[in-house]
């Protein structure tokens, strides 16, 4: 029988989410169902020795990067939010080394079901960005959260959405 591709789940934290890294983990842990408990930690302020324990204690596995190295990238344009300005920089995520399926997910989100077939997703599947209006149509497409995307990372995947990103007169809010 063949082996099944094993995703990499990843996230994306600075200390102003490390409650929600906390949280998410726990929920991760638990509720994730028959994948490998592993969980790779892009962060860009170191995380506590005391909150890695406490992360593992849960029964994860984690790997803990700094994300710089991947550049620390700026929004183009003034954000209307302190927190999109750290959100832009998730687009250091579309180039993570990594050969397969990437599946990332931002740590104000919890994990409440199985996440056992997340690798079969298409190339870029994301989330809708629902709320309490119906998402706003985009070149055709409706509008995306990027807090769930599954993807194969690619210096091309991220050329061109950074050249989206940095070229669009809409407003961006990663």
């Amino acid at each position: 029988m063949p082996s099944r591709e094993v995703p990499l789940f990843l996230t994306l934290v600075n200390r102003a989410y490390w409650p929600g890294l906390l949280t998410f983990s726990y929920s991760l842990s638990v509720n994730a169902g028959a994948i490998p408990k592993k969980l790779t930690i892009l962060q860009e302020d170191p995380i506590p020795a005391r909150l890695k324990s406490r992360i593992e204690s849960f029964g994860l596995r984690c790997d803990y990067i700094n994300f710089k190295q991947f550049g620390d990238l700026q929004s183009p344009v003034k954000q209307a939010q302190p927190r999109l300005e750290f959100a832009f920089k998730k687009l250091s995520i579309l180039q993570y080394p990594h050969q397969g399926t990437v599946c990332f997910i931002d740590v104000d989100m919890l994990c409440l079901n199985d996440m056992s077939g997340v690798e079969t997703m298409r190339h870029f599947s994301v989330a809708p960005d629902r709320g309490i209006r119906e998402p706003k149509i985009v070149n055709g497409y409706p509008a995306f959260n990027t807090g769930f995307v599954v993807y194969s990372p690619s210096r091309d995947l991220y050329n061109s959405v950074y050249k989206y990103a940095t070229t669009t007169d809409r407003p961006i809010h990663l």
